[in-house]
């Protein structure tokens, strides 16, 4: 396996409603390309989504920041941040 390292930009904007957030970001590798189809989950839930072909992603959970977000994908290493 590659020993390659995901950066993760998120913009952490977290929306109150009805006590939900949403993290929002695009998952890019070292070398600043994006990485489609990464799983983005939130760590102690069963909040989860895929990025989409640009790298982008968008998570809805209820539980409070802050929280770890769990970004794995085929060819990287799983990366908390």
């Amino acid at each position: 396996m590659k020993k390659l390292v995901m950066i993760v930009i998120v913009s952490f904007i977290t929306i109150n409603v009805s006590a939900q957030h949403v993290v929002s970001g695009v998952i890019k590798d070292s070398t600043g390309t994006t990485v489609a189809n990464a799983t983005v989950g939130i760590k102690g839930t069963s909040s989860y989504t895929v990025a989409a072909a640009n790298g982008q992603f968008s998570i809805t959970t209820k539980k409070d920041p802050p929280f770890i977000l769990r970004i794995s994908s085929v060819g990287f290493l799983i990366k908390e941040i």
